[in-house]
């Protein structure tokens, strides 16, 4: 009886593993994903002369990418306010990360470029900042004696997908100390960041 609940507490450790690094994949795909579209989309926004010729619905399809990477994310986040208690500087990240996922689609969206010019541009770091710290949320696994009740999980939820970061997601990266600019210390920073838009 007590070597059977010890392998039935192994065992569903072990699946829970398995649903993180599942999930951690997405994250990274979604990652990727951003990263494709985004290239993509600032190439379409500079070819305006003859050249590189795009098909005549490539705003839709980036669009679909977009939005398609950002929804992974979105249930994602479902998945991590369900299953663990967060700090509040993890709840921050969570909805800051949202934002910049959604920045991407509201680029598409106004036919804007993505004006992230260097690899150390302020909102580039930050956001690659805010991957690095939710894929250690996904690494770190959930405690099971930490899993929030319904009611908690659906308050950490509503706070994540506020928009309340909208403006100010590149500075919950340097709040929680993972912003490097080209992976060195920031120096002379100053929140809030100044914006590009």
């Amino acid at each position: 009886m007590i070597g059977q609940r010890v392998s039935d507490h192994w065992e569903r450790k072990k699946k829970q593993r398995e649903l993180d690094l599942a999930a951690l994949v997405q994250l990274y795909g979604s990652y990727g994903e951003f990263y494709a579209v985004w290239k993509a989309w600032n190439a379409h926004c500079s070819t305006g002369g003859p050249g590189l010729a795009a098909p005549a619905d490539v705003r839709w399809q980036l669009l679909a990418r977009a939005t398609t990477a950002e929804g992974i994310v979105e249930a994602l986040l479902v998945k991590i306010v369900t299953e663990r208690v967060l700090t509040d500087a993890q709840v921050d990240a969570l909805g800051a990360l949202r934002q910049a996922y959604k920045g991407l689609r509201h680029a598409v969206t106004r036919a804007e470029r993505i004006a992230w010019h260097s690899s150390k541009h302020p909102d580039y770091t930050a956001f690659k900042g805010l991957q690095t710290m939710v894929a250690g949320l996904l690494t770190a696994g959930p405690s099971a004696r930490r899993r929030p009740d319904p009611a908690l999980a659906a308050r950490t939820f509503a706070r994540v997908t506020a928009n309340v970061y909208e403006q100010t997601w590149p500075d919950v990266a340097v709040a929680a100390r993972v912003f490097y600019p080209d992976g060195k210390e920031p120096t002379e920073l100053t929140c809030p960041l100044l914006r590009s838009r």
